[in-house]
């Protein structure tokens, strides 16, 4: 035998040794999907704390958008309002939400959905500020125009950004949660008005504004998303994004983070990386820079939309949006006045029987409204009667948000979509012939609320329907039709209250039982 030749057996045994080893590190480096590694977390602190922050930043949603309506009557004499001009406020924010929501879900896919949340809430809380400093009625306009293109960036990005910290047996549920925020709203909003408004002075702080109740309303309507983007600073980008964006490491590290927050540091955790979901067209979509990049982003986030298998699911999401929002955002903005009427009307023939279009075809509720302020040559007060039916009526959303959270799993959804839908159109069929003045303001709360309780449940339909790198542009896109529906809407049931009101509430629950058929489409 050679001199030294132990020492080289033995040297080589220690290299098959290591390499041995080395491969058996190998076999066991856990690299597991996304979807995967949540499920063995499970649900926790981190989705408790995202329900949260996105609780306030919905609240916010409905108070830019809805909070107006309690603004615009006791701002009308500070700066003049004439009837068109009240049209034009309460409307300005829905057109301008229209515009931009494409282009923010495009900016979504592309930066990042808790990016585009926050520069967008910030966005459109300093423009409602602004416009608390405004007395002129057309920069006052331009405040809320600019407001609402912001707003459109959060109110629907916020349903991906929740969604995607989430597996699918929980995403619906947690969105329809966060939704339990649109009744609070709107019971939250008319007590803030009534205690806000219920003072009458007037303060000379600047030289071209008088500072009154209604400016401060203003901005402590901003509140929710101003604390709800301070939240954000708390939790991550959504891990889903990054993987889209082979940023594997950082997803990694927030799955870790996760796991630490849900189970505690005590848990070990196993997994060492995260299965990428990047394509080859993400590949060949990062040499691409500027203007050309956005250009093939918007192709890579909509063209598929628009091709099976996506396409028909992609027209019923949008379409039950904007018929939903024709009577959730439509007749919802006119459902003070119309309450105001019916109250009034009664309060004047207590002993008579009126139908919902005979409130509005008499002159009974209008000779009421003209005698009781014929002194006054401008009127800035509410009738309380309005703040009380409002909160009744958030407080109806709100148990029904929270049944539909309860009952809420992914096989029954499509099932709690239609049975919903249905009572709404059977509601607004019967407002036609109810005479009880009671039974009437069911109805139409019932009319209202059953129908706009479905539009989260689509938004969690949505995120389980279509890919991470599509879903934002989806769900901004679907903003986009529930925005001109509630746009059309408003105009439509405007017009024909005047001129044909039995044309108008008979219209209305066909477009409810329309969506009820649409609905019966959507996959389980």
């Amino acid at each position: 035998m050679p001199p030294n030749c132990d020492k080289h057996i033995a040297m080589s045994i220690d290299k098959i040794s290591t390499i041995e080893v080395k491969c058996e590190k190998f076999k066991e480096k856990k690299i597991i999907a996304y979807e995967d590694a949540l499920k063995s977390i499970g649900f926790g602190r981190v989705q408790i704390e995202l329900l949260l922050a996105s609780f306030l930043i919905l609240l916010n949603v409905m108070n830019e958008t809805m909070g107006i309506s309690f603004i615009i009557p006791v701002a009308q004499c500070d700066m003049n309002l004439s009837q068109s001009d009240k049209g034009l406020l309460s409307g300005i924010i829905f057109v301008a939400m229209i515009i931009p929501s494409y282009g923010w879900g495009i900016m979504a896919g592309l930066m990042g959905r808790r990016t585009i949340i926050f520069w967008s809430v910030l966005g459109s809380s300093i423009f409602t500020c602004l416009g608390a400093f405004v007395s002129d009625f057309k920069l006052f306009l331009l405040c809320r125009f600019f407001s609402g293109l912001f707003v459109a960036g959060y109110s629907g990005v916020i349903y991906t950004y929740i969604g995607e910290f989430c597996i699918m047996k929980h995403r619906a549920i947690l969105i329809s949660w966060a939704s339990v925020s649109v009744g609070l709203s709107l019971i939250i909003m008319p007590f803030t008005a009534s205690v806000i408004l219920s003072y009458n002075w007037k303060l000379d702080l600047i030289d071209f504004v008088d500072f009154a109740p209604w400016r401060i309303l203003l901005v402590i309507f901003t509140l929710p998303g101003i604390i709800g983007i301070l939240w954000l600073f708390r939790l991550p980008e959504s891990p889903k994004f990054l993987l889209l964006h082979n940023r594997k490491e950082e997803a990694l590290e927030i799955v870790k983070w996760i796991h630490i927050k849900n189970l505690g540091e005590s848990k070990k955790f196993d997994i060492d990386d995260l299965q990428s979901e990047e394509s080859d067209d993400d590949i060949e979509f990062k040499k691409y820079t500027g203007i050309k990049k956005i250009l093939l982003s918007m192709k890579e986030q909509t063209l598929p939309l628009l091709k099976p298998p996506y396409l028909l699911y992609f027209v019923i999401c949008c379409c039950l949006q904007y018929g939903i929002f024709c009577i959730a955002g439509g007749l919802a903005l006119f459902l003070p006045d119309i309450l105001n009427k019916i109250a009034n009307t009664y309060e004047v023939n207590p002993m008579d029987s009126f139908k919902i279009c005979d409130i509005f075809n008499s002159d009974s509720s209008i000779n009421l409204n003209v005698t009781k302020f014929a002194d006054r040559s401008c009127d800035e007060t509410i009738n309380p009667s309005v703040f009380i039916d409002s909160m009744f009526l958030g407080l109806a959303f709100t148990i029904a948000y929270i049944a539909t959270s309860l009952f809420m799993k992914p096989k029954r959804r499509k099932y709690i979509i239609g049975i919903t839908l249905f009572t709404s159109c059977l509601s607004g069929a019967l407002l036609n012939f109810s005479e009880s003045q009671y039974f009437m303001i069911v109805l139409i709360c019932s009319f209202v609320m059953l129908s706009g309780i479905n539009s989260a449940i689509i938004s969690g339909v949505a995120c389980d329907i279509f890919p991470t790198k599509q879903i934002s542009t989806v769900i901004c896109i679907m903003m986009i039709f529930s925005r001109v529906g509630t746009a059309t809407s408003s105009s439509f049931i405007g017009y024909l209250l005047d001129h044909d009101c039995e044309l108008a509430y008979h219209a209305l629950p066909v477009i409810t039982l329309f969506c009820f058929i649409l609905s019966l489409m959507l996959p389980t």
